[in-house]
């Protein structure tokens, strides 16, 4: 019971700590706290917030490096214990930073929660205003959630606020996967629904919506669909950079490749340790190499030629020892680094994955959106004489989805959603027996009863 009360007084210190972040936003300065939601002010505040919870290091950072640390991608070089423990596939259910992720995106879902459910009592906002915020708040959880259920696979389904330190609060069993995506389906539908275009890339819009319902849709094998929204957002004017691959991570909000990013650069507080963890100039905690014992890297699968290479990966040779390091994150000033969620290229390669899963045809679609991004990169087009069947074109994905996405949190999910993963990864650790899904955090264990 003492551990209880402790994790309760934990759970909503994070909530008061993030709501004086909110309450500090400068339209707050003459509310008082229990006045949030009441007024357009305070709803503004705190929509600020939730976007805010974006930027922290566990989502931000650790949520990205995971998905390419537990996989093929990236090993544990420097002094995090929990990042080995990731890297060597072998998670305690007291790992600090995988608590962390938890943490931090069940935070995020309670903030927008508490909008979805206290917006009708916002004075002075139109039905049309309404519905916009509760489109983003909508958006905001799914993209929680769907970094959760590919993480843990089946966990707890909050969709209210958690006001009190009751059980019956506290403890929700763990809902099944199907469940999850459910959910996250039917918050994007709504945030399609009521966003409108482009917009702002640091903010949920109607292209968002649809970009994140392509993913989830690919992920659920869903393939006409994935199809349907992946054109979709191919048709709203997005446009792939051509003259400068390196351009696309530069934080240029005029990047007309980007469909939704996580923003730094406009915030005086928030940092992001990208560079920190993952260059030469900085701690250097991760290098890029397939296996802990440096044999392979991803450097090598990139073909001649392919201008996509010195943008994503590069050697260094110094002080911190000799290793391969991701270059896509760059800003070791002010750790600035916006992190890219949702860009076009995915959506070609979305298209190209499931329209063969639907039926490979020789040179049909499929290769025309998987020729897109070859060519942007410097490379000829394959075609049926190259990929001859459904199975070698699995593979071609795959390998583009990996060259062209690498270190945007991806692959460890792209290798357990194909039945890949056990091809593909070492036999290390324990995470082959738990499905390669990370454990649920101690923590959520001895404060939740119904798990």
């Amino acid at each position: 019971m003492k551990t209880k009360i402790i994790f309760i007084l934990n759970f909503f210190a994070l909530i008061l700590f993030q709501s004086c972040e909110i309450l500090e936003v400068e339209a707050y300065d003459s509310i008082a706290g229990e006045e949030v939601l009441t007024s357009k002010k305070g709803l503004d505040g705190s929509l600020i917030g939730a976007y805010n919870s974006l930027q922290s290091g566990s989502i931000a950072t650790d949520a990205i490096v995971f998905a390419d640390l537990a996989a093929d991608n990236l090993i544990a070089r420097g002094s995090k214990l929990e990042y080995r423990e990731v890297s060597e596939n072998s998670i305690q259910a007291s790992n600090a930073y995988v608590t962390s992720l938890w943490n931090a995106s069940y935070r995020g879902i309670n903030l927008v929660n508490y909008i979805i459910e206290g917006i009708s009592s916002v004075k002075g906002i139109s039905e049309a205003e309404k519905n916009n915020y509760l489109a983003q708040c909508h958006f905001l959880r799914a993209f929680h959630y769907f970094n959760l259920v590919r993480y843990f696979g089946n966990i707890p389904k909050r969709v209210k606020p958690i006001s009190d330190a009751s059980p019956e609060t506290l403890s929700i069993p763990v809902s099944p996967q199907s469940e999850i995506y459910s959910l996250i389906i039917s918050d994007l539908q709504i945030a399609e629904q009521y966003l409108v275009g482009r917009g702002n890339s640091v903010y949920a819009n109607q292209g968002a919506a649809k970009a994140l319902l392509a993913k989830v849709y690919l992920y659920q094998k869903d393939w006409a669909k994935a199809v349907q929204k992946a054109d979709e957002v191919i048709a709203m004017g997005y446009t792939l950079e051509m003259s400068n691959y390196a351009s696309i991570f530069n934080e240029s909000f005029n990047n007309q490749e980007i469909i939704f990013q996580i923003d730094f650069a406009n915030s005086q507080d928030a940092t992001n340790l990208m560079n920190d963890w993952l260059t030469p100039v900085g701690r250097f905690e991760v290098a890029v190499w397939k296996n802990l014992s440096r044999t392979q890297t991803l450097a090598t699968d990139f073909e001649s030629g392919d201008l996509r290479k010195n943008s994503t990966v590069k050697y260094y040779v110094g002080s911190k020892g000799d290793d391969w390091y991701c270059a896509k994150y760059t800003d070791n000033v002010k750790n600035k680094d916006n992190i890219i969620i949702l860009r076009l290229a995915e959506m070609y390669l979305i298209k190209a994955e499931a329209s063969n899963e639907i039926n490979y045809i020789a040179n049909g679609e499929a290769f025309t959106a998987l020729n897109k991004i070859r060519n942007r990169a410097g490379l000829a087009n394959l075609s049926s004489t190259t990929i001859t069947n459904q199975a070698e074109f699995r593979l071609a994905i795959e390998k583009e989805r990996n060259l062209e996405l690498a270190f945007e949190g991806n692959r460890l999910f792209d290798l357990r959603r194909t039945d890949r993963i056990n091809q593909v990864l070492p036999d290390i650790g324990t995470l082959k027996e738990a499905g390669w899904y990370f454990p649920i955090p101690q923590s959520e264990i001895d404060t939740n009863d119904g798990i």
